[in-house]
């Protein structure tokens, strides 16, 4: 199987094809079981370190980038102050204020945009979008064709002091094959192309933190693109890291 690590595609045709395939798997996807069981051991590894990521219920202000339907932002709620949630695809964003709306959350409290910080004229405005006290991003790199830029454009939008920025993806794995070429950019990642991103982006040197019983990863199930339906399930190592801005 081939290795090659990225694949040549520009923002424009990834940020198509990706917005095409989770508008339609939307109402649908934070319901499948491997995706919420992949979700609860990264959310119990972020958890586990309160002193690198540090959240407050009565204060803490949260930025769930790429936030799909909700399944980060979720659970983490009640660890903290409020959320806002971006997202390049309408129908994400629609199940995830569809779901803080029913829960009977205001939108000071729990709310998504449909925005791509990569793309100015996506970009949103006002000072509800900026200032966060933390930024998450899971399971999305892999898909965004300049992983450095959007780590610059994620750090932009934390608190010039302090800010920290959590980053979830895959370890580098075998390439994803034609089916997934239009959607995945990048077959995961290492530590060090991942350090040059932080740095580059003013966050400093990310603290890595071990994801699933001993850093073994976790189990992920690979859908059609076009059928949404089961193709295999593959095992994934997994990478969280955290840096810190100023």
């Amino acid at each position: 199987m081939s290795h090659s690590h990225s694949h040549p595609h520009s923002h424009d045709q990834i940020h198509s094809a990706n917005k095409h395939f989770f508008d339609k798997l939307s109402s649908t996807y934070s319901h499948q079981a491997s995706h919420r069981a992949v979700t609860d051991t990264v959310f119990s590894a972020i958890l586990s370190s309160p002193t690198l990521i540090p959240l407050s219920e009565s204060t803490t202000r949260v930025l769930d980038y790429a936030c799909g339907s909700g399944m980060v932002s979720q659970p983490l709620l009640p660890h903290v102050a409020s959320i806002v949630g971006m997202d390049l695809s309408p129908g994400m964003v629609e199940e995830y204020n569809a779901a803080a709306n029913n829960q009977g959350l205001s939108k000071d409290e729990m709310h998504a945009v449909v925005a791509d910080l990569c793309s100015p004229s996506s970009v949103p405005d006002g000072e509800e979008y900026r200032n966060f006290d933390v930024a998450i991003c899971s399971f999305a790199f892999h898909h965004i064709p300049d992983p450095a830029e959007a780590a610059r454009k994620i750090a932009e939008r934390l608190k010039k002091e302090g800010g920290v920025f959590v980053l979830v993806d895959f370890k580098e794995h075998d390439d994803v094959g034609e089916d997934f070429r239009d959607l995945v950019a990048h077959n995961g990642f290492k530590e060090e192309t991942v350090k040059e991103w932080f740095l580059g982006a003013g966050l400093g040197e990310p603290v890595f933190i071990e994801v699933g019983e001993g850093g073994k990863g976790v189990t992920i199930v690979a859908r059609h693109p076009e059928t949404g339906a089961e193709m295999e399930k593959v095992k994934r190592e997994v990478f969280v890291a955290v840096g810190r801005r100023g």
